[in-house]
């Protein structure tokens, strides 16, 4: 009994640890797709491919720096990955989308947000990102997400609230307005994560999601180029190489040919027994 449930924790570190690396590819191959359109944005000359190759190790460093994040703070790195992912998405570049990341991040903690609280603030910052300006509906759902948006630009333009509610109904709060007084009112709590990190709820969420950074970096480490080592890292071109076998038509035409065969026996054999 003792070797059979050695044998199954062996088998669940390497089920985690499995997940864990392929979760973490995927999160740079994202990373890596937004990248290089930014840098195709950036210089008109630059093909796709080599666009790819740029990014990609942009991309693993800073997947490294969500999960680093999401360790140093209360919340899951899922929650850390989601504000990024969608300050991304809704064309924030790199630094902008680190910066705002950082900043919901910190004062998320400050006020004990909850993840899906941080993944609102983000949508609603993205689309006024978009929108190019500051609407009535941004404003109420970074109200209801607790960040103080009237107050801030009051104090950023030297407006009353009043006033403030006025221009954002005329469409005259301009997003790099809006979205720079709300990061800096967000800088203030500093490193708010970090303190919070170690209460009992941040340090189980810490916990949370060092198990399968761990796990992945003792089986399948990615460095900041985004490449796999370890274990896993000497198995992948064998697991690639299966794969091609296992999905080659010569091998299915193999394994159709068997079966036909075992037809004509099992066929064959039934007769015989009816005889």
């Amino acid at each position: 009994q003792g070797a059979q449930a050695a044998m199954q924790s062996l088998m669940n570190l390497g089920a985690v640890g499995l997940e864990s690396v392929a979760h973490f590819e995927g999160l740079i191959m994202s990373s890596r797709a937004m990248t290089a359109q930014q840098l195709m944005n950036a210089d008109a000359t630059l093909s796709m491919e080599d666009a790819l190759a740029q990014a990609g190790p942009i991309a693993a460093q800073l997947a490294h720096w969500q999960e680093r994040l999401a360790i140093l703070s209360p919340f899951g790195q899922k929650d850390v990955e989601a504000v990024f992912n969608l300050a991304q998405a809704y064309q924030l570049n790199n630094d902008q989308a680190a910066r705002m990341t950082l900043g919901v991040v910190n004062f998320g903690a400050a006020v004990h947000a909850s993840g899906p609280m941080l993944e609102r603030m983000a949508l609603a910052l993205g689309q006024v990102n978009t929108a190019g300006r500051l609407t009535g509906m941004e404003l109420r759902q970074l109200t209801e997400a607790r960040v103080p948006v009237l107050g801030i630009l009051s104090k950023a333009l030297n407006k009353t609230t009043a006033e403030i509610k006025q221009m954002v109904s005329d469409g005259l709060v301009p997003s790099d307005v809006a979205l720079n007084a709300i990061m800096e009112h967000f800088e203030k709590y500093g490193n708010a994560a970090a303190d919070q990190a170690n209460s009992f709820g941040g340090l189980m969420a810490s916990l949370a999601d060092l198990g399968p950074m761990l796990t992945r970096n003792l089986l399948g480490p990615i460095d900041d180029m985004g490449k796999v080592g370890g274990i896993l890292g000497a198995l992948q071109p064998h697991l690639a190489e299966l794969v091609s076998t296992l999905s080659s038509d010569s091998f299915n035409e193999g394994l159709a040919g068997m079966s036909n065969t075992m037809a004509v026996y099992a066929e064959n054999a039934f007769s015989w027994g009816e005889n």
